[in-house]
């Protein structure tokens, strides 16, 4: 792979029946793109085994949504009487979403710099 990234022609070792079942062969590139990072000389270069596969597994098409993961509706009357304030209970849960969201965002940042210094 390595010497096909060198000329560009890394897409030529893509099996063809992965070329013809692959709904996104842009996934392909990248997949290559990050087994190049993996192998580098340096590890701090190198991305760690969570950041592969946070990577990975964004390449995953999205689970259908779950009833128990929507969100739960508003009681009206709830809304009224904290006069439009969440619960507190309902604010904590939310938090570490938005936290592992801002970790998972600053991977890929970082991903897509080193894969854009290194395109096929």
């Amino acid at each position: 792979i390595l010497s096909r990234a060198d000329d560009n022609t890394v897409m030529e070792a893509v099996d063809p029946e992965v070329s013809v079942t692959c709904m996104d062969l842009t996934h392909v590139k990248k997949s290559f793109q990050l087994a190049l990072l993996c192998t580098k000389r340096h590890p701090s270069e190198r991305p760690t085994m969570q950041d592969v596969s946070r990577v990975l597994v964004s390449f995953l098409p999205a689970p259908p949504t779950k009833a128990s993961l929507l969100p739960k509706p508003v009681d009206y009357a709830k809304f009224v009487v904290n006069n439009g304030q969440q619960q507190p209970s309902v604010i904590q849960q939310q938090q570490p979403l938005q936290e592992n969201n801002s970790s998972d965002a600053q991977w890929f940042v970082r991903f897509k710099e080193v894969i854009s210094k290194n395109t096929l």
